[in-house]
């Protein structure tokens, strides 16, 4: 694959990933996302996502040459650009000098049904808002060995560039299941699956952690950063849940 050289901003191909880039919440039409920096990029690599479009600086090539060479053969289109270009692209105050356009995973969207009989452990999440919370979410869950998360419709979008720094990475090997309706979506996979939920709450019944011994197969429900789980979900769960604080 070449590699084209951009020192327009007038240049199609830049407009265009700037058009991208900008995308708003949800706005998915181009089914794209965007990560930066040399992690995401690595990590793009070893996931072996699609690559739509590269764009890079002399500078991080010089010193990264093994890693652009790779992104180069599995990039649709390659582009070697100035610093002050690269940086129109970037959301972070001082970019490494690399930016990967790629096709948003498809494999990785899960029926129910696989989500419910190939794990043990699953994650819920209602109303996530904050991005990086979101990535930090996905990165700790990955870490304990959680699989396969449950998201809202109304959750903050996983490919978030936010989201993506925040996960370093983790988002593109967990698999996702998209519920229109989270209650309903709790319930069958307590009668139906048979798996026990346990809801995230400091509501009126709620044991504290140390207190419960969790089954084999479970799911874990967490709620908005303000507002905590709605009344219907924590109503369809089996189990109420709340973390001991010890105040200083």
């Amino acid at each position: 694959m070449s590699i084209l050289k951009i020192t327009s901003k007038e240049n199609e191909a830049f407009k265009k990933a700037l058009k991208i880039v900008n995308l708003k919440k949800y706005e998915t039409r181009l089914e794209k996302f965007t990560a930066e920096g040399t992690k995401l990029c690595q990590e793009i690599l070893n996931c072996k996502l699609e690559i739509y479009s590269l764009f890079f600086t002399e500078r991080f090539f010089l010193k990264n040459k093994n890693l652009v060479n790779k992104l180069t053969e599995k990039s649709e289109k390659s582009y070697l650009v100035p610093e002050n270009l690269l940086k129109k692209l970037c959301d972070t105050l001082e970019p490494q000098g690399i930016l990967c356009i790629c096709n948003r995973p498809k494999n990785n969207i899960k029926t129910i049904n696989e989500i419910c009989k190939n794990s043990n452990k699953i994650l819920i999440l209602e109303n996530i808002q904050d991005p990086k919370n979101l990535g930090t979410i996905l990165r700790t869950a990955e870490c304990l060995g959680v699989k396969n998360i449950i998201l809202n419709q109304t959750c903050c979008d996983l490919y978030n560039k936010k989201a993506l720094r925040g996960s370093m990475g983790s988002i593109f090997r967990l698999n996702f299941y998209f519920s229109s309706d989270l209650e309903k979506t709790i319930l069958e996979i307590k009668n139906k699956f048979k798996i026990s939920v346990f809801s995230s709450t400091l509501g009126e019944g709620a044991l504290f952690l140390n207190e419960i011994s969790f089954p084999k197969k479970c799911a874990v429900v967490i709620g908005n950063e303000g507002n905590g789980l709605t009344k219907k979900v924590i109503n369809a769960s089996s189990f109420k849940v709340k973390i001991p604080m010890v105040m200083a």
